[in-house]
């Protein structure tokens, strides 16, 4: 066991090392949360061949608060969270709710046909149907038997 105790060793001739361990322990923790305030509200999108759907946790709004808007393939949920105001009695102990203007753009898997969206909102969920445009609708294309093929034997092991 040479290599731990040499690693040891050298850990006790650094007082700086654990210092540096503990820092960039500290930083990949905090860099996990980098970024958190872009990812509200939190989406979920769900793909079907006419349409998609999407869902947005949004609690605590009114439906003025946010605009949906669709262009070609790009969703775009944007709004703003009031901050709360309280009475000169209170003061906050914890404060973790998100507030101000957000905004979240998805782009979809086709083109949506903006003239047929449709956005619920019900008891602190959005929901937003977007339906494809007609020319973006996967189509089932029937494969015909031509006649050359039908001279050619079947490759080996082929139902027959």
């Amino acid at each position: 066991m040479l290599i731990p105790r040499l690693t040891r060793e050298l850990w006790e001739l650094d007082p700086w090392a654990q210092m540096r361990m503990m820092e960039r322990e500290m930083e990949n923790l905090f860099s996990r949360y980098e970024g958190w305030e872009e990812e509200f509200p939190a989406l979920n999108v769900y793909i079907g061949a006419e349409d998609a759907l999407v869902t947005a946790e949004l609690p605590g709004f009114d439906s003025k608060d946010f605009d949906v808007s669709v262009v070609g393939g790009t969703l775009t949920l944007a709004g703003n969270r009031l901050e709360t105001t309280l009475s000169d009695e209170y003061r906050f102990l914890r404060e973790e709710r998100f507030k101000g203007r957000f905004s979240r753009t998805l782009e979809l898997p086709f083109r949506a046909d903006p003239d047929r969206v449709d956005a619920t909102y019900e008891r602190g969920i959005l929901r937003i149907r977007i339906p494809r445009l007609e020319g973006d609708k996967p189509r089932q294309i029937p494969v015909k038997m031509s006649e050359e093929s039908s001279k050619i034997p079947p490759a080996s092991g082929a139902a027959k």
